[in-house]
């Protein structure tokens, strides 16, 4: 039996028991693989985490905060979410993310 958070049903989040066999990833690696990608391909100081199992449109996926970090040990800021496959890890909608993180950090260079 997994317990998963499905996408919010009239405002509220909704939980349900369901049966579901399937080889997933898990949640400490889905954090790695996804803080590794944006380590990657967006910035050294942005960060993956509170991970939750979803199910949507038939798939798998793993939700993920995204976290701006800072070296001075300033508190962690939520500055947005990513997805990743649940059975492999890769990463979904890749570019649109990159696309958004970096529009975000050309926006608060500007200023």
């Amino acid at each position: 039996m997994t317990a998963l958070i499905l996408p919010k049903v009239n405002g509220n989040d909704s939980y349900t028991d369901i049966d579901v066999q399937a080889s997933v990833i898990s949640a400490d690696t889905a954090c790695r693989k996804a803080s590794f990608f944006l380590a990657m391909n967006v910035g050294h100081l942005l960060r993956a985490a509170n991970p939750r199992l979803l199910l949507d449109d038939d798939l798998l996926k793993w939700q993920l905060n995204i976290t701006l970090t800072s070296p001075r040990g300033e508190t962690p800021q939520q500055i947005g979410q990513m997805f990743l496959a649940a059975s492999d890890g890769s990463v979904l909608f890749a570019d649109e993310l990159m696309h958004t993180l970096t529009a975000l950090d050309n926006a608060h260079s500007v200023g």
